[in-house]
């Protein structure tokens, strides 16, 4: 059996599994036993908005989660370290 308690007790934890395999649920369960604010990753926007979903039927508060798709976080990322040329002072 999945221990939730142990899974969020690492400082940082990591979740793979096929479809099918209960990952919502544990995310579920998991943010029901955590602090701060916690990062989902997903691969489609589809994955983002079905996560979403199940996470509001099973009332976890929003503020304590982020889902986006890897493509979207890894641009906000890199994009937080572009300089404009014309925003540069001479």
């Amino acid at each position: 059996m999945f221990d939730v308690q142990n899974f969020v007790s690492k400082q940082k934890s990591l979740l793979i599994a096929p479809a099918g395999y209960g990952k919502t649920h544990t995310i579920s369960e998991s943010l029901k036993k955590t602090t701060g604010r916690q990062l989902i990753l997903k691969h489609t926007h589809a994955g983002v908005s079905s996560i979403k979903e199940k996470l509001k039927k099973a009332q976890i508060a929003s503020h304590n989660f982020n889902v986006e798709t890897i493509t979207s976080f890894a641009q906000k990322y890199v994009l937080s370290f572009y300089i404009n040329k014309d925003e540069i002072p001479e």
